[in-house]
């Protein structure tokens, strides 16, 4: 789980790590951007 969408993170990431979803999500009682990296190794079959 990040704070704001981490672009430079993502984009860091080593070649064999696949993003496939960036989720945003609400904590309730925090009043500040979140969200959930979705990640898998980039050789795993795509469903």
């Amino acid at each position: 789980m990040k704070g704001k969408h981490p672009e430079d993170e993502i984009a860091a990431l080593p070649a064999d790590v696949q993003v496939f979803h960036v989720e945003q999500l609400t904590v309730p009682g925090l009043d500040a951007e979140r969200c959930i990296i979705w990640m898998r190794p980039a050789t795993a079959p795509v469903a």
